[in-house]
């Protein structure tokens, strides 16, 4: 039996030596969530992970979410595509945030620490 478990297109997961998804590292621990993303800035996650090192978002909706900072807006946010995977090597310091035009999208998020 196997101890890494495959995240499509992202990676394996070692479940049992360290914690390593693709390219995200942890030394003490990973920590998954589900976002909503309305048509105002809304911060990925609310409440970072503390000690966090580094992040995956996917966009598990069907539009287009805008990434930036608290001040991002459909017309200036880094288009992120349905389906499509960021690495974000960022600390719990640093927040990001998303927009949806229609609102009401879902971005999944892995946070390493």
């Amino acid at each position: 039996m196997s101890d890494e478990v495959y995240l499509g297109g992202v990676g394996f997961v070692d479940v049992e030596g360290g914690k390593s998804i693709g390219n995200l590292q942890a030394k003490r621990t990973i920590k998954s969530q589900a976002v909503t993303i309305n048509a105002t800035a809304t911060p990925i996650p609310s409440t970072p992970l503390q000690y966090r090192r580094g992040m995956l978002i996917m966009n598990s909706g069907t539009n287009i979410v805008y990434l930036g900072g608290s001040d991002v807006t459909t017309a200036n946010g880094f288009n992120f595509y349905p389906r499509a995977v960021v690495k974000l090597d960022i600390a719990e310091s640093v927040s990001i945030y998303g927009i949806s035009a229609a609102g009401g999208d879902t971005v999944k998020i892995l946070e390493g620490a």
